[in-house]
């Protein structure tokens, strides 16, 4: 019996190691050196399905992270790219709608952004600190902030205020 036990274990052990090298190795097939290859890629990939107009409108770099805004019709897809161990890679991504305020917080990035509607005027400002403001048609645009300290407590919407 104990024999049986010991093989079942080597068995599950190989399994185990090869699942692992496996993830590496897609991990590090899956990065680049430096972000526009992710991006172009993520356009061509996840974006050429979906929609017919698909345009990088702006990408912004913020340490080890990377926001790229796609426009398509009445939305905006907001991908996000992070610097790791082995290069940029696709992080997350969020399609907001144009006309709607919204309010994202990426805690791994520290980074907050939103949707400026055509309704409002201003500048926003979260909790006393400027915005950066990308403009993506005549009628709307996306305000980004990075938190260079995240070690203080989340920002929330209600910090959000309009100058």
């Amino acid at each position: 019996m104990p024999r049986k036990w010991k093989f079942t274990l080597l068995i599950a052990g190989l399994f185990m190691m090869n699942f692992m090298v496996i993830t590496i190795y897609q991990t590090a097939d899956s990065s680049s050196a430096d972000a526009e290859e992710p991006i172009h890629e993520y356009k061509q990939e996840e974006l050429e399905g979906e929609f017919r107009q698909n345009d990088l409108l702006d990408a912004r770099q913020y340490d080890n992270y990377y926001l790229a805004l796609f426009d398509h019709g009445e939305e905006v897809t907001i991908a996000g790219f992070q610097n790791g161990i082995f290069g940029w890679i696709h992080d997350t991504e969020k399609v907001v709608d144009r006309d709607g305020p919204e309010f994202i917080h990426h805690e791994r990035a520290s980074l907050y952004y939103g949707v400026i509607p055509e309704t409002d005027s201003g500048t926003p400002v979260l909790a006393g600190n400027e915005t950066d403001v990308v403009d993506l048609s005549d009628e709307s645009a996306v305000w980004i902030y990075y938190d260079e300290d995240p070690s203080d407590s989340a920002y929330t919407p209600e910090e959000l205020t309009w100058n």
